[in-house]
């Protein structure tokens, strides 16, 4: 059993397909990858201002998309956790999912949001529930 540390208050948790790495974000606007094998962690405050509230691994875990209470989403290096893209909606992150091509997003207005990884932008918006 191996305890990661990375920081404190973790909220959401993604675990990459092949078991080799694990995402988390924190109440802390942070974001940590961890590589489950070596205990090697790198962490980042991605979101300095906002409680993170989704993280998935994507791209065959090279990448990570986070989200965060104000609206912001990065997809940063898994790596590194240096922001490569980001964007922002005008309401609060309740809910992350990734697919190999899409980003899905829902909001605290009750919207589901899909953007496209690859090149990243909007697709469709549309209330998740009537």
């Amino acid at each position: 059993v191996r305890e990661f540390e990375g920081h404190g208050g973790k909220e959401v948790l993604s675990l990459d397909f092949d078991g080799v790495r694990t995402a988390s974000g924190a109440v802390d606007g942070t974001v940590c990858v961890a590589e489950v094998g070596t205990g090697v962690e790198r962490v980042s405050r991605l979101h300095p201002d906002a409680y993170v509230t989704g993280v998935a691994l994507a791209l065959r875990s090279t990448v990570v998309v986070s989200a965060a209470t104000d609206g912001t989403v990065k997809i940063s290096g898994a790596k590194d956790l240096i922001p490569q893209r980001h964007f922002k909606l005008a309401d609060s992150i309740l809910s992350l999912a990734v697919s190999p091509d899409y980003i899905f997003l829902g909001t605290q207005s009750g919207t589901l949001h899909v953007y496209s990884l690859s090149p990243c932008r909007p697709l469709l918006s549309f209330p998740a529930h009537p």
